[in-house]
């Protein structure tokens, strides 16, 4: 049965987003150099799609060769140690500014510095480990013969991530996420310098400043009767940027920015659908969009593991499942019709709950710390708002903050 709607509000204006601003420049300060100094050798990296210009020093090569043990590992902290890597790093975290780059993006920026600067993949993992390290994180790197591993502690938990467990903390091997290749058992080895204190931070809270490579996609869906076409644009770059992302929690994936591209697309092409309709149908809009405009497939059928994926990723790839559809619904409705929302946890599914300001009889809700949330599942096709899919109607369930 439709819920009734007691009460209404006036109908829903949608405030204009600011211009994006443009992709910065970046500009890589130039080491100094010294009669003392080795001389710097320079390379252009990129990094997705953002052309770099480093300036290194000659000695940062041929870390070690052959096998892996502690003696050669001491010896490649050596000579890393006693490289000009100061001028590099300056180099580092001016482009860490520039581009906005949390710590995902950190991890990302040396992984392709590495890249072009060692042909071994295992020196470049131990050039990242160096550079974390004098950075201030508490990371360490784990090896056996043949490969090196990172490990590193994180703000939150990696799930299918390897991890380990040294002094009491979890080290995840955050370069193997979503990897077929098994970690294995691995040594640890403890870098001769004082500990390190910082763990990663993988929330997603700023937007990188990289170059766009726009893309669209069309989405279909049926309300009321009436057939509605909306083209989505989504930025290819910031989907390539989170391909690897470690699976975490929940509230890491409800709090990510879209792209500047995909939040000016959404409000030009989803906004008017909603301008003007109460608030009830608005939300109920927002509903049908997500349910019946996009292909829905399991994360094993699409990927063959486990992907929670952020709004722009569902709009890139061709299948989506509920944890995916819940948040890109809930983005929706707190950035165009300003209300609150959670996530809602059952077991093996993930729906949301809206903060109406409508009273709605007949329908499914719930108090938390004193507001009023009317269920709403992004994945229950044709099901308004404060509608609960029959199977999980007497099912515990959590609730999950959405910044």
């Amino acid at each position: 049965q439709e819920p009734v709607v007691k009460k209404e509000m006036p109908a829903v204006i949608v405030k204009e987003t600011p211009k994006p601003k443009p992709t910065p420049t970046v500009v890589m300060p130039k080491p100094v150099v010294t009669s003392e100094n080795a001389k710097f050798s320079s390379k252009e990296i990129s990094f997705y799609g953002q052309k770099l210009q480093l300036r290194y020093d000659n000695p940062l090569k041929n870390l070690y060769s052959s096998t892996l043990d502690q003696n050669k590992l001491t010896d490649a902290w050596e000579a890393l140690a006693t490289s000009e890597y100061v001028e590099l790093l300056k180099q580092v975290d001016a482009t860490i500014k520039t581009l906005n780059l949390n710590d995902w993006g950190r991890l990302k920026l040396l992984e392709a510095i590495g890249a072009k600067l060692f042909r071994n993949p295992n020196e470049s993992k131990l050039f990242t480990w160096f550079v974390l390290t004098k950075a201030g994180y508490d990371i360490k790197v784990g090896y056996t013969p043949q490969k090196v591993v990172l490990l590193t502690p994180l703000n939150t938990f990696a799930y299918s991530t390897t991890y380990f467990t040294i002094g009491g903390k979890k080290y995840f091997a955050i370069d193997y996420a979503h990897s077929k290749e098994k970690v294995g058992a691995i040594k640890t080895f403890e870098k001769p310098h004082p500990k390190s204190k910082s763990d990663f931070d993988l929330a997603i809270t700023k937007q990188p400043n990289l170059k766009t490579l726009k893309a669209t996609k069309e989405v279909q869906f049926d309300f009321e009767g009436k057939t509605k076409n909306v083209t989505l644009e989504y930025d290819k770059v910031y989907v390539a940027y989170y391909k690897n992302y470690p699976q975490v929690e929940y509230e890491n994936y409800f709090q990510a920015p879209v792209s500047p591209i995909a939040d000016a697309s959404i409000r030009k092409a989803v906004a008017p659908l909603i301008e003007g309709k109460s608030e009830v149908d608005a939300v109920n809009i927002l509903l049908g969009l997500v349910q019946k405009g996009f292909a829905y497939k399991t994360d094993e059928g699409q990927f063959g593991y486990e992907k929670v994926m952020l709004p722009e990723e569902t709009l890139f790839y061709p299948y989506s499942d509920c944890e995916d559809r819940a948040i890109l619904f809930a983005k929706l409705v707190r950035d165009l019709l300003g209300l609150e929302v959670v996530g809602v946890k059952f077991p093996e599914h993930l729906a949301t709950a809206v903060a109406l300001k409508s009273t709605l009889s007949d329908a499914t809700s719930f108090v938390k710390n004193g507001t009023r949330y009317y269920i709403a599942d992004p994945t229950y096709i044709g099901a308004s708002v404060g509608m609960m899919p029959p199977r999980y109607k007497n099912t515990t369930f959590t609730t999950i903050h959405v910044p």
